[in-house]
């Protein structure tokens, strides 16, 4: 019987609403980099109006940030700005995503 009131918990969906919630990750900050362009990150915001999206590389360090509009965010045309970015300030030693599609 202990089993099944425990299923029936398990899969009701009042009883997910009222328990308790998972406590969240603790937060651990970011160490500042050693300088500049040694760690970014990237992201894509949107899409906005008529389907643009905004590319945004931001180093870790300084907080400068590259912004590109992009109509279309395939892994081919991320690649391309990519390559532009990285040939003007280079190459960063570590690079952080949200794991987008």
């Amino acid at each position: 019987m202990e089993k099944d009131v425990e299923t029936f918990c398990k899969h009701c969906h009042g009883c997910q609403l009222v328990s308790a919630a998972q406590p969240p990750e603790p937060l651990t900050m970011t160490r500042l980099p050693g300088g500049p362009w040694k760690m970014v990150a990237m992201d894509f915001l949107g899409p906005l109006q008529g389907d643009t999206y905004i590319f945004l590389v931001i180093d870790y360090y300084s907080c400068f940030y590259e912004a590109r509009v992009m109509k279309s965010i395939t892994a081919q045309k991320t690649i391309e700005e990519l390559e532009e970015i990285f040939s003007r300030f280079g190459l960063p030693e570590h690079i952080t995503a949200d794991n987008g599609t």
